[in-house]
């Protein structure tokens, strides 16, 4: 007979698409727009198979967050920008959003696994890779791009590396750390090295969905009037 703790530790360590459901089985992106008004908002997540594990947690983050209005576009095996038969690619999904009518001012990207397979082996190809997608987003918007992780993919930090030469010429771009917090929690992994099981995957949510808001918060800040310092005022103006 299985205990209870037994089997806590069984799901625990399931693949998530196993028991929710993942991307990987559709070749349709999961699209979920909320037009709702909040504090933090606009702001659009755009992901690849590992931030689609435990998407109902996802949304239900979303809710409690005063996010808003916001839009979640995750599609398996997604590239940033190279087009594949029934991928769309995260620059399509910039284009996509804007037909739909939604057009943020601030973006999480969540994307950059599958594209270590043939984005990022040399300088020249990943310049590309990055300069395409913030290209499409646009120079005036808040950007995150998350650092990637895997347990045996040397070609992770190479990535990271570029990800981080890519500020430099992206004054908008900004470093989400998700690779450290990933290195520290191997236990979060499936056996491929790069998805995650349902405790990784709802860790990797709540990751995101603070993502989303300091993008959102940091897109904000950058429209408030500058501070006035008392001690330029003229008295006579008082």
């Amino acid at each position: 007979m299985v205990t209870r703790r037994q089997a806590l530790a069984i799901v625990a360590s399931a693949p998530a698409s196993l028991l929710l459901g993942n991307t990987e089985a559709h070749a349709a992106p999961w699209v979920r727009t909320d037009s709702t008004v909040r504090t933090w908002g606009n702001v659009m997540l755009i992901g690849d198979s590992t931030a689609a594990g435990y998407r109902t947690h996802l949304v239900s983050l979303l809710r409690s967050s005063d996010i808003g209005p916001y839009r979640c576009d995750l599609q398996a095996a997604r590239s940033m920008h190279r087009e594949f038969p029934r991928y769309p690619s995260a620059v399509r999904a910039v284009r996509s959003a804007r037909r739909a009518g939604f057009d943020p001012s601030a973006y999480v990207i969540a994307v950059g696994a599958n594209d270590l397979r043939y984005g990022t082996r040399t300088a020249a190809a990943a310049t590309t890779m990055f300069d395409t997608l913030l290209g499409a987003i646009g120079a005036d918007r808040t950007v995150g791009i998350c650092t990637i992780y895997g347990l045996r993919s040397p070609g992770a930090v190479r990535y990271n590396r570029y990800l981080a030469e890519a500020t430099t010429r992206w004054p908008n771009l900004h470093i989400l750390h998700w690779a450290p917090i990933a290195r520290r929690h191997r236990e979060w992994h499936q056996s491929d090295g790069f998805h995650y099981n349902l405790r990784g995957s709802r860790h990797r949510n709540v990751f995101l969905v603070n993502a989303m808001r300091e993008m959102a918060m940091v897109e904000a800040a950058r429209h408030q009037p500058p501070p006035v310092d008392p001690g330029t005022t003229d008295p006579g103006d008082v």
